[in-house]
Protein backbone atom coordinates (compact mmCIF):
# COMPACT_ATOMS: atom_id res chain seq x y z
CA UNK A 1 0.00 0.00 0.00
CA UNK A 2 3.08 1.83 -1.00
CA UNK A 3 1.02 4.45 -3.24
CA UNK A 4 -1.61 5.94 -0.50
CA UNK A 5 0.87 5.94 2.21
CA UNK A 6 0.32 5.58 5.79
CA UNK A 7 -2.45 8.27 6.69
CA UNK A 8 -5.45 6.11 8.17
CA UNK A 9 -8.18 9.12 7.69
CA UNK A 10 -8.42 9.42 3.77
CA UNK A 11 -11.28 9.74 1.92
CA UNK A 12 -11.00 8.06 -1.22
CA UNK A 13 -13.23 7.71 -4.11
CA UNK A 14 -13.09 4.16 -6.04
CA UNK A 15 -14.19 5.30 -9.62
CA UNK A 16 -15.40 1.54 -11.62
CA UNK A 17 -15.22 -0.09 -8.79
CA UNK A 18 -16.58 -3.45 -10.52
CA UNK A 19 -17.00 -6.15 -8.22
CA UNK A 20 -14.84 -4.11 -5.13
CA UNK A 21 -11.77 -6.22 -5.25
CA UNK A 22 -9.73 -3.58 -3.72
CA UNK A 23 -12.09 -2.38 -1.02
CA UNK A 24 -11.01 -4.45 2.11
CA UNK A 25 -7.31 -4.04 1.33
CA UNK A 26 -7.94 -0.40 1.51
CA UNK A 27 -10.73 0.45 3.61
CA UNK A 28 -8.73 0.51 7.04
CA UNK A 29 -6.75 3.67 5.20
CA UNK A 30 -10.18 5.58 5.29
CA UNK A 31 -12.86 7.89 7.16
CA UNK A 32 -14.72 7.59 3.62
CA UNK A 33 -14.69 5.06 0.88
CA UNK A 34 -16.54 5.51 -1.79
CA UNK A 35 -17.23 3.45 -4.49
CA UNK A 36 -18.69 4.17 -7.96
CA UNK A 37 -19.88 2.06 -10.59
CA UNK A 38 -21.87 2.58 -13.95
CA UNK A 39 -23.70 -1.61 -13.66
CA UNK A 40 -25.70 -1.98 -10.74
CA UNK A 41 -25.66 -5.18 -10.99
CA UNK A 42 -22.12 -4.79 -9.93
CA UNK A 43 -22.90 -2.82 -7.18
CA UNK A 44 -25.73 -4.87 -5.74
CA UNK A 45 -23.19 -7.72 -5.60
CA UNK A 46 -20.58 -5.38 -4.15
CA UNK A 47 -22.95 -4.63 -1.17
CA UNK A 48 -23.69 -7.98 -0.15
CA UNK A 49 -19.83 -7.96 0.90
CA UNK A 50 -18.89 -4.82 1.64
CA UNK A 51 -21.10 -3.49 3.45
CA UNK A 52 -19.18 -0.32 5.16
CA UNK A 53 -18.80 1.14 2.03
CA UNK A 54 -20.58 4.06 0.41
CA UNK A 55 -21.69 2.60 -3.08
CA UNK A 56 -23.08 4.90 -6.12
CA UNK A 57 -24.40 4.35 -9.53
CA UNK A 58 -22.44 6.80 -11.38
CA UNK A 59 -21.27 7.81 -14.39
CA UNK A 60 -17.49 8.47 -14.26
CA UNK A 61 -18.13 11.63 -16.87
CA UNK A 62 -20.29 13.22 -14.28
CA UNK A 63 -19.29 12.68 -10.97
CA UNK A 64 -21.76 13.94 -8.41
CA UNK A 65 -19.41 15.25 -5.94
CA UNK A 66 -18.53 18.98 -4.78
CA UNK A 67 -15.21 20.24 -5.58
CA UNK A 68 -12.28 18.78 -3.75
CA UNK A 69 -14.38 15.92 -1.99
CA UNK A 70 -10.94 13.43 -2.00
CA UNK A 71 -7.69 12.64 -1.08
CA UNK A 72 -7.60 9.93 -3.49
CA UNK A 73 -9.19 9.04 -6.65
CA UNK A 74 -8.46 5.48 -7.92
CA UNK A 75 -9.17 4.41 -11.62
CA UNK A 76 -8.06 0.73 -12.25
CA UNK A 77 -8.51 -0.30 -15.51
CA UNK A 78 -11.48 2.11 -16.30
CA UNK A 79 -10.24 4.97 -18.08
CA UNK A 80 -9.81 2.76 -21.42
CA UNK A 81 -13.18 1.96 -21.53
CA UNK A 82 -15.11 5.31 -21.36
CA UNK A 83 -16.29 7.26 -23.78
CA UNK A 84 -14.31 10.52 -23.13
CA UNK A 85 -11.39 9.70 -21.20
CA UNK A 86 -10.73 13.46 -20.62
CA UNK A 87 -13.66 14.48 -19.60
CA UNK A 88 -13.24 12.03 -16.75
CA UNK A 89 -9.64 13.45 -16.08
CA UNK A 90 -11.10 16.88 -15.72
CA UNK A 91 -13.86 15.58 -13.25
CA UNK A 92 -11.49 13.75 -11.29
CA UNK A 93 -9.09 16.76 -11.25
CA UNK A 94 -12.25 18.90 -9.83
CA UNK A 95 -13.18 16.28 -7.23
CA UNK A 96 -9.43 16.13 -5.90
CA UNK A 97 -8.79 17.83 -3.19
CA UNK A 98 -5.14 20.22 -3.71
CA UNK A 99 -2.10 17.98 -3.96
CA UNK A 100 -4.71 15.24 -3.62
CA UNK A 101 -3.02 11.98 -5.10
CA UNK A 102 -4.92 9.88 -8.70
CA UNK A 103 -3.89 6.75 -9.06
CA UNK A 104 -5.11 4.81 -11.96
CA UNK A 105 -3.87 1.98 -14.67
CA UNK A 106 -4.29 1.21 -17.97
CA UNK A 107 -3.37 -1.20 -20.86
CA UNK A 108 -0.09 -1.04 -22.38
CA UNK A 109 -0.03 -0.49 -26.07
CA UNK A 110 3.41 -1.85 -26.07
CA UNK A 111 2.11 -5.22 -25.06
CA UNK A 112 1.82 -7.41 -27.91
CA UNK A 113 -1.79 -9.31 -27.86
CA UNK A 114 -5.09 -7.45 -28.00
CA UNK A 115 -6.49 -7.90 -23.84
CA UNK A 116 -10.26 -6.79 -24.80
CA UNK A 117 -13.11 -8.19 -26.78
CA UNK A 118 -13.50 -7.52 -30.24
CA UNK A 119 -16.29 -6.01 -31.61
CA UNK A 120 -18.85 -8.48 -33.60
CA UNK A 121 -19.92 -11.64 -32.77
CA UNK A 122 -16.95 -13.83 -34.90
CA UNK A 123 -13.69 -11.58 -33.50
CA UNK A 124 -10.64 -11.82 -36.09
CA UNK A 125 -9.81 -15.85 -37.18
CA UNK A 126 -11.87 -17.00 -34.70
CA UNK A 127 -9.95 -14.91 -31.71
CA UNK A 128 -11.99 -12.68 -29.33
CA UNK A 129 -9.13 -11.78 -27.55
CA UNK A 130 -5.66 -12.32 -27.52
CA UNK A 131 -5.14 -10.98 -31.01
CA UNK A 132 -1.68 -10.80 -31.75
CA UNK A 133 0.10 -7.50 -32.84
CA UNK A 134 -3.37 -5.71 -32.87
CA UNK A 135 -2.30 -2.97 -30.59
CA UNK A 136 0.34 -2.24 -32.84
CA UNK A 137 -2.09 -0.64 -35.57
CA UNK A 138 -3.15 3.03 -36.15
CA UNK A 139 -5.67 3.88 -33.45
CA UNK A 140 -8.17 4.99 -36.54
CA UNK A 141 -8.08 1.25 -37.69
CA UNK A 142 -7.80 -0.29 -34.27
CA UNK A 143 -10.76 1.36 -32.63
CA UNK A 144 -12.53 0.41 -34.96
CA UNK A 145 -12.42 -3.31 -34.56
CA UNK A 146 -11.99 -3.49 -30.21
CA UNK A 147 -13.65 -2.37 -27.49
CA UNK A 148 -11.45 -0.43 -25.58
CA UNK A 149 -8.35 1.93 -25.82
CA UNK A 150 -4.52 1.25 -25.40
CA UNK A 151 -2.07 3.57 -24.27
CA UNK A 152 1.22 4.56 -24.04
CA UNK A 153 3.18 6.11 -21.36
CA UNK A 154 3.86 9.29 -23.51
CA UNK A 155 -0.10 9.47 -24.76
CA UNK A 156 -0.62 9.44 -20.43
CA UNK A 157 1.81 12.10 -20.29
CA UNK A 158 0.15 14.30 -23.07
CA UNK A 159 -3.05 13.92 -21.74
CA UNK A 160 -3.21 14.40 -17.64
CA UNK A 161 -0.44 16.89 -17.69
CA UNK A 162 -2.26 20.31 -17.21
CA UNK A 163 -4.34 18.68 -14.17
CA UNK A 164 -1.72 16.35 -12.33
CA UNK A 165 2.07 15.83 -12.14
CA UNK A 166 3.16 12.06 -12.56
CA UNK A 167 5.17 10.36 -9.45
CA UNK A 168 6.04 7.16 -10.34
CA UNK A 169 5.09 4.50 -13.38
CA UNK A 170 5.15 1.14 -12.73
CA UNK A 171 4.52 -1.90 -15.99
CA UNK A 172 2.87 -4.99 -14.39
CA UNK A 173 1.47 -8.43 -15.24
CA UNK A 174 -2.37 -8.83 -13.29
CA UNK A 175 -1.91 -11.29 -10.40
CA UNK A 176 -4.19 -13.80 -11.61
CA UNK A 177 -5.98 -14.41 -8.45
CA UNK A 178 -8.35 -16.98 -9.45
CA UNK A 179 -5.60 -19.31 -11.14
CA UNK A 180 -3.59 -22.24 -10.01
CA UNK A 181 -0.65 -21.73 -7.11
CA UNK A 182 1.63 -23.06 -9.92
CA UNK A 183 0.39 -20.03 -12.43
CA UNK A 184 0.67 -17.48 -10.20
CA UNK A 185 3.83 -18.29 -8.93
CA UNK A 186 5.42 -18.84 -12.56
CA UNK A 187 3.60 -14.99 -13.29
CA UNK A 188 5.45 -13.55 -10.08
CA UNK A 189 8.74 -14.47 -11.24
CA UNK A 190 8.33 -13.64 -14.37
CA UNK A 191 7.47 -10.18 -13.39
CA UNK A 192 10.39 -9.96 -11.11
CA UNK A 193 12.51 -10.67 -13.57
CA UNK A 194 10.66 -8.31 -16.67
CA UNK A 195 10.39 -5.12 -14.13
CA UNK A 196 14.35 -4.64 -14.01
CA UNK A 197 14.97 -5.79 -17.77
CA UNK A 198 14.00 -3.72 -21.21
CA UNK A 199 10.75 -6.54 -20.83
CA UNK A 200 8.91 -4.13 -18.50
CA UNK A 201 7.63 -2.05 -21.44
CA UNK A 202 6.03 -4.79 -22.72
CA UNK A 203 4.47 -6.33 -20.32
CA UNK A 204 0.54 -5.40 -20.07
CA UNK A 205 -0.59 -2.81 -17.54
CA UNK A 206 0.67 0.25 -16.47
CA UNK A 207 0.35 1.89 -13.35
CA UNK A 208 0.75 5.50 -12.38
CA UNK A 209 0.61 7.53 -9.36
CA UNK A 210 0.28 11.26 -9.42
CA UNK A 211 -0.85 14.38 -7.77
CA UNK A 212 -3.22 16.92 -8.71
CA UNK A 213 -1.99 20.59 -9.61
Amino acid sequence: MSVIGSNRCLRMLDVGTGLGVYIQPLMPYCSLYMATDINRLNLERVRKNEANAELGVVAAERLPFADGSFDIVLLIEVLEHVVDDRSVLSEVHRVLRPDGKFIFTLPNKLFPFEMHALKGSNGIFGFKYGVPFLPYLPESIRNRITTARVYRLKDVSKIIESQFSIEAVRYFLPDLDGSKPMIRNLVRRFQAVAEHELLRWFLPHIMVSSRRL
